[in-house]
């Protein structure tokens, strides 16, 4: 008999990923199938063959830092696995071969197309090639324990409207999986109860939670930072040490002669309390409080917090709000956000924003956010008109492929079709004389 699962991996804010580099996974979220726990990988820029590293170990699996200097980004494919990370306790299907403690299982990758024409891409063994081997011991740096391709899909493919699978920066890749599961029989790992290593329970990490606690109640802290606004103050004890080490701004502030440094306390003015607080929260736990987590982080959130995180140095809360704009955009937040890109040095929100408000330039220059864009950032008008340009430039070409494609001339005994300069219709002339 086999055990099914399924789970969805959607991607947001494909090109703030795009260019982490060779062998760099974007990870989904850890799933269960059959008592055991898989984590699915995308590579955006491939994972390019390695004698060194032929599979991928639990720790690359879900938090793999790239490494430093210049990344690899030429790969032509982009890649994609399912990693076996972990057991509750009672799995299912394990078996012992002369290759260890395995798992079989049937595995299906879809690249779905977003347009809804049921062009998805799939991938996957066939019955008759038979299941894939998953070995169980993910201490052994040398087992099996993911399984996929390397040659996905090309990026240019991934990449083209026209084939629907990336939509509004996002990706959707849905996996299902029948595992193996023997019932019985020499190979059946006995189910005795729990092994003595299940016995023991690790807590998970509690290192932001502890820090979160130290923030919040000020103890030993040896700095302030007040929130002026308007003439009101509020003081915020927190620890120079904690600020240094997390913030460049703080870290270069704080070591040189300047008052802050001397006087033990650092005046914001051009920011709102709740702000700062969240700011300072995620200094302490790398993460946001729990009210402006994921979705529950509003737009108006996301932009107050961009800007600080461009003015603190804090990329990986510059990545968060990003992406968060990035889900967000719509007709009445993009010329803000837009600006507010421009602003901020964020290079890849702005491209989402210029490509947005380009496609829907008539409603957007209704809103009160282009007026206030067009006088903070008049630069960015020309920009905008340089994108439409180029849109339009591809569009034609696109369309004069497609007459070359159908044989469609511009000598046709009946009528010549055009790409009016500027337009995305295709309009039908007759020629003089007819």
């Amino acid at each position: 008999m086999a055990g099914e699962g399924e789970h969805t991996h959607t991607i947001v804010g494909y090109s703030l990923i795009k260019g982490i580099g060779d062998g760099e996974p974007i990870a989904s979220e850890r799933f269960s199938v059959g008592g055991h726990e898989w984590v699915l990988l995308f590579y955006p820029d491939g994972k390019r063959s390695s004698s060194s590293d032929p599979q991928l170990g639990p720790g690359d699996a879900l938090a793999r830092m790239a490494p430093p200097g210049r990344r690899d980004t030429t790969n032509e494919y982009a890649a994609l696995f399912v990693a076996l990370i972990g057991e509750g306790p009672n799995p299912q299907g394990v078996v012992n071969t002369n290759e260890g403690k395995v798992v079989r299982a049937f595995h299906r990758f879809t690249l779905v197309d977003q347009t809804g024409q049921g062009r998805d891409l799939t991938k996957g063994r066939t019955r008759e090639a038979g299941a894939v081997k998953i070995s169980c011991a993910r201490q052994d740096p040398n087992a099996r324990n993911c399984h996929g391709y390397r040659k996905f899909v090309k990026r240019n493919i991934l990449e083209d409207p026209a084939r629907g699978f990336l939509a509004n920066d996002t990706i959707i890749i849905k996996y299902t999986i029948e595992l193996v599961v023997s019932s019985g029989g020499a190979l059946s790992r006995s189910s005795n109860g729990p092994s003595k290593a299940e016995l023991i329970k690790v807590p998970p990490p509690s290192i932001g939670k502890d820090l979160g606690e130290l923030f919040y109640s000020g103890q030993n802290s040896d700095y302030v930072i007040v929130v002026d606004q308007d003439g009101e103050q509020e003081e915020i004890k927190v620890h120079r040490m904690l600020l240094e080490s997390r913030s460049p701004f703080f870290r270069g502030m704080l070591e040189s002669n300047m008052a802050e440094a001397q006087q033990g306390r650092y005046v914001v003015r051009d920011m709102l309390a709740p702000v700062v607080k969240a700011v300072l929260h995620f200094i302490y736990t790398d993460q946001l409080p729990e009210e402006h987590e994921g979705t529950n982080l509003e737009v108006a959130m996301a932009q107050h917090l961009l800007a600080a995180a461009d003015m603190y140095q804090l990329t990986r809360l510059r990545r968060i709000c990003e992406r968060r704009l990035c889900e967000s955009v719509d007709v009445e937040t993009a010329a803000t956000t837009l600006a507010l890109a421009e602003q901020n040095h964020a290079e890849e929100l702005k491209r989402v924003c210029l490509d947005f408000v380009s496609r829907h330039l008539a409603a957007v220059m209704q809103t009160d956010g282009y007026r206030h864009m067009t006088r903070s950032c008049p630069s960015l008008q020309a920009e905008l008109l340089q994108v439409i340009a180029s849109t339009g430039a591809a569009a034609a070409a696109a369309a004069a492929g497609h007459e070359r494609a159908h044989g469609v001339h511009r000598g046709h005994p009946q009528h010549v079709r055009r790409l009016e300069e500027g337009s995305d219709e295709r309009r039908v002339r007759q020629r003089r004389g007819e």
